[in-house]
């Protein structure tokens, strides 16, 4: 059967899983022990050959983490994908702001560097790492300089005290949301006087990564309508995922981890393109981009019922990291491989006819 993913028009880079804070609900379990970080050089050599693999304009994403813990690396890096015309976005926590002048000077040197946006997080569990004063201070440091979109990303549960509203309030700005009462995404369009976007992204806090052993289920919001986990993955291999130790990982809704069923392949040992053309004959990566994982997970079930399955999640992500982390599903998945192929097929055919038909 022959395979295509579209090009990748996003690198995102998980620069490193060192943090100076431990939140709760990382998805990616970072924090002070993690010791895994990229260099100036391995990014560039991943920016180089992402321009190969996308052939067209592409974003990147410097996350983590907390990238501003790499210092001059980042800097280069961004400096770099400027001088090739290469948009860049940085994820951090602001842990660098805890003074306006602290905030001036990260702010000045990010946009002089050629960075594009800024996202800057907190919520209940950052703060007790990262002061909200210092989300504040580098806020108020964005504004004027020139930047393509500076959000706020908030993460919160039914619990929770730091709300889009409590930032709103804090800020005495009313702002564009990411996202609606309905969790559908919005697009970010209104440019303030200065020429910047200025939102809020704001989503629920996942029951993924650390946040599944140390939050309780009063924290999260399930999905009672499994509908909304209906259709394929429109994300998986959108963007290539390079983690912190050099691996391509096919998605970021949730730490991968280096040799399981979503890492591709470790670019000390191989080019990004000859990686990324991996993914067009795996299996679990097909599975996902054209059934689904609702749609896998309830194949999975049929054939084989004793198949330990969550029964609620909070986002399609979590159900898709309960299939791919399930040792007896990717077993049935190895053994059914040519009963599912069949299925990709036709999935993937009725995905090109309504293409067509549009």
């Amino acid at each position: 059967m022959e395979q295509s993913i579209a090009r990748p028009a996003q690198l995102t880079i998980i620069t490193t899983n060192r943090c100076n804070a431990a939140c709760s609900h990382c998805i990616m379990c970072s924090g002070k022990g993690r010791k895994e970080i990229l260099t100036f050089d391995q990014i560039k050599n991943n920016i180089d050959q992402m321009k190969k693999v996308s052939r067209g304009p592409f974003m990147l994403i410097f996350t983590g983490g907390e990238p501003t813990l790499l210092g001059e690396d980042l800097f280069e890096s961004i400096a770099y994908a400027d001088s090739l015309g290469i948009p860049s976005r940085i994820v951090t926590n602001a842990h660098w702001a805890k003074t306006r002048q602290d905030a001036e000077r990260m702010v000045q040197t990010l946009a002089e560097c050629g960075l594009s946006e800024i996202n800057i997080s907190t919520d209940d569990y950052h703060v007790k790492y990262v002061p909200f004063s210092n989300v504040k201070n580098a806020w108020k440091a964005c504004h004027g300089k020139g930047f393509h979109a500076v959000i706020v990303g908030v993460s919160y549960s039914k619990e929770s005290k730091i709300t889009p509203e409590f930032v709103e309030a804090q800020f005495n700005e009313k702002l564009q949301r990411r996202f609606n009462s309905k969790e559908r995404e919005l697009p970010l369009d209104k440019r303030d006087e200065d020429g910047t976007i200025y939102a809020i992204s704001n989503t629920w806090v996942t029951k993924s990564g650390r946040a599944a052993e140390e939050l309780s289920d009063k924290s999260f919001k399930f999905k009672r309508n499994t509908n909304f986990f209906l259709g394929k993955c429109p994300t998986i291999m959108s963007s290539v995922i390079v983690s912190p130790s050099n691996h391509v990982w096919a998605c970021c809704g949730f730490e991968c981890g280096d040799g399981s069923a979503l890492d591709i392949g470790d670019l000390s040992k191989a080019t990004m393109s000859s990686i990324v053309k991996k993914a067009e004959k795996n299996i679990v990566i097909q599975a996902i981009k054209y059934l689904g994982p609702l749609q896998l997970k309830d194949c999975l079930a049929s054939i084989d019922p004793d198949i330990e399955f969550k029964n609620k999640y909070t986002c399609v992500c979590a159900l898709c990291e309960d299939i791919v982390k399930n040792e007896r599903a990717l077993a049935t998945i190895k053994s059914h491989k040519d009963e599912l192929w069949e299925r990709i097929k036709l999935a993937k055919s009725l995905s090109e006819l309504t293409k067509v038909n549009e």
